[in-house]
């Protein structure tokens, strides 16, 4: 009796696992941070490659933008650290969730100077729909 429970509770986790059981992912905050890191790196092609398929960016503009974080970044320093979060919902459009990030060596000011941002089409995204830099005027 004994050897046909452990049987069949092992055939039962075996099915749990090959059935899709969900994998431990990492937080969308830190797939956002990496993202960053990588596109700061200057890494343009990778940049490119990890966005979700239908980001609005082309080659040339994930260049460009990888160009800007990684001005911004030699500027600043390369360490980041989160700085908000968001659901951004534009007119007639779905919502967006973001992560914006400044650099750390900006921290002791009251608002940073330039924020990083990674948009998401949703919570469950794991593949950024676009980033940027955003310059905050004062």
């Amino acid at each position: 009796m004994k050897s046909a429970l452990g049987a069949l509770l092992g055939l039962l986790a075996w099915a749990a696992a090959s059935l899709g059981a969900p994998a431990a992912r990492p937080p969308q905050a830190s797939l956002a941070r990496q993202f960053l890191l990588n596109a700061l790196a200057g890494r343009p092609r990778a940049a490119y490659a990890a966005l979700a398929p239908g980001a609005a960016l082309s080659a040339p503009q994930a260049a460009g933008q990888v160009a800007a974080l990684r001005a911004q970044a030699w500027r600043w320093g390369p360490a980041i650290e989160l700085y908000k979060l968001g659901w951004r919902l534009p007119e007639g459009r779905p919502a967006l969730l973001f992560y914006q990030f400044r650099f750390a060596a900006d921290s002791a000011r009251p608002g940073p100077h330039v924020v990083l941002d990674v948009t998401f089409q949703d919570s469950l995204a794991t593949r950024p729909l676009g980033f940027g830099v955003v310059v905050r005027r004062r």
